[in-house]
């Protein structure tokens, strides 16, 4: 295998990887946002969600 070959090969895992970190974070979002309303979280935990949410935004 040459390094070329190897670098697009890894390349491609780590695309692989950020859609599959992309979707895990959307789903750990929408359930603190549940807790959120639900059962209320703390100043700590809201601060947070909204860096998550906007991590995600600025990845889109």
């Amino acid at each position: 295998m040459t390094s070329d070959q190897y670098a697009n090969e890894r390349i491609e895992k780590l695309a692989g990887d950020k859609a599959l970190l992309r979707a895990r974070l959307g789903d750990v979002i929408r359930i603190c946002e549940a807790v959120r309303y639900t059962a209320g979280l703390g100043k700590g935990q809201v601060e947070r969600l909204e860096k998550a949410k906007s991590i995600l935004a600025e990845t889109a």
